[in-house]
């Protein structure tokens, strides 16, 4: 579930359909991510474009969709540049890059086309968020990235 804009809420069901709700919680729209060839979505989050940032954990993507269930796009397959596969908890779509964050393996940081930048091997957060390229968890600052760096 992702609710950073809290006017408009999404949410992946169990049974791989993806929801937008408004701010009474009724449900706005529904696209099957079957037909998008998404089988195992893990997790959601608003993209900078307003569409949505879906990670495929059968195919090891991201992918990003609109409201009308079209793909915009998607990253080549993670485990083509990494060693250990993401099961992310997390996506934040922030200052330019998107944060594929995972408890036990750590922030996997993608621009906004999808290609992949770095793996910042931060573990264990509970509560993760990202505010101008700055890492947080809970309140406290815990990693920064440089400048010019991506």
């Amino acid at each position: 579930m992702d609710v950073t804009n809290p006017l408009k809420i999404y949410c992946i069901t169990r049974n791989s359909n993806h929801r937008n709700v408004d701010r009474f919680l009724s449900i706005v729209n529904t696209i099957d991510l079957r037909s998008l060839n998404i089988f195992q979505a893990k997790a959601v989050g608003l993209a900078y474009d307003n569409s949505v940032w879906i990670y495929d954990d059968l195919e090891a993507k991201l992918k990003r969709i609109r409201d009308d269930g079209s793909l915009v796009s998607a990253t080549t397959d993670i485990r083509q540049f990494v060693d250990a596969v993401p099961d992310p908890a997390l996506i934040s779509d922030q200052s330019g890059l998107v944060y594929l964050y995972d408890t036990a393996k750590g922030v996997y940081i993608f621009d906004h086309y999808g290609a992949f930048q770095k793996q910042v091997s931060l573990t264990g957060w509970k509560d993760f968020n990202v505010i101008d390229k700055i890492l947080l968890a809970g309140s406290a600052l815990f990693f920064q990235i440089p400048v010019g760096q991506s």
